[in-house]
């Protein structure tokens, strides 16, 4: 019988974060720019001026020469799909 040791490297990154809730219309942005901003369910909230702006105010001000923004929009339609196919499957429709 034969055994083999494995020897992992964990890798742990150290990453400064802040949550922060708030009106975009409103709010001024970060003090400095920053690498990533996450917009979750956001953007439906504005018309499409107003995400034109954002999007000039995120690319200007916000974020870094290499910075990303991340938006997560889901439809509802989707969703109502989902839930009927899921419904479907476990026999509750």
């Amino acid at each position: 019988m034969y055994f083999c040791q494995i020897k992992f490297v964990v890798l742990i990154v150290v990453v400064e974060s802040e949550v922060i809730e708030a009106d975009l219309r409103d709010w001024e942005g970060p003090s400095e720019p920053v690498d990533l901003i996450l917009l979750f369910q956001v953007m439906n909230f504005f018309g499409p001026e107003e995400r034109q702006e954002l999007y000039h105010k995120m690319h200007d001000h916000w974020l870094t020469s290499n910075g990303y923004v991340a938006i997560v929009q889901a439809s509802s339609d989707i969703f109502t799909n989902l839930r009927v196919t899921v419904a479907e499957k476990i026999g509750c429709s």
